[in-house]
């Protein structure tokens, strides 16, 4: 997608819908019943991108970042 001069938008929130807000939204209702039940995992993917980030895919990029720090947060919680 390039720099942020010529994002598709329409592609930005698709890819953000696929790879954040799943993510947390599966988050949203599985937490409570892991809670209920006093155990669970949740295991969620990412990618290096998400350490380093690469100019040619800004939304890859920051998705992956956000599914990182994500993971850091919902460890916490």
């Amino acid at each position: 997608m390039g720099d942020a001069t010529v994002i598709n938008m329409d592609a930005w929130e698709r890819d953000f819908r696929i790879n954040v807000t799943s993510m947390v939204m599966m988050s949203k209702y599985v937490i409570p019943e892991m809670r209920k039940e006093g155990r669970g995992s949740i295991v969620n993917m990412s990618s290096v991108s998400g350490c380093k980030f690469n100019s040619d895919s800004i939304p890859f990029s920051l998705g992956d970042s956000l599914t990182y720090n994500l993971l850091i947060y919902f460890k916490n919680i």
